[in-house]
């Protein structure tokens, strides 16, 4: 279960075989229907849709906020 004092590490890049490095936005919001109440992390590279890498179940997209230190870049 997530907690407030549980650190989240995110990569700020992303790389395949396929493609080359290219930066990763992240965003917040609702976990899809049919998922318990709770927040999705979503990830994005640029041209691409948002894809749902992680679920917060019971803790509101509200409360968070990714520049705070529960979050971590790397």
């Amino acid at each position: 279960m997530f907690s407030l004092s549980t650190t989240v590490i995110l990569s700020r890049t992303a790389s395949t075989l396929v493609t080359p490095t290219v930066e990763v936005q992240y965003t917040l919001g609702n976990l899809p229907e049919g998922l318990p109440s709770g927040t999705g992390i979503y990830a994005s590279i640029s041209g691409a849709l948002p894809e749902q890498i992680a679920a917060l179940p019971g803790i509101s997209p509200e409360t968070l906020d990714l520049s705070a230190d529960y979050f971590q870049f790397i």
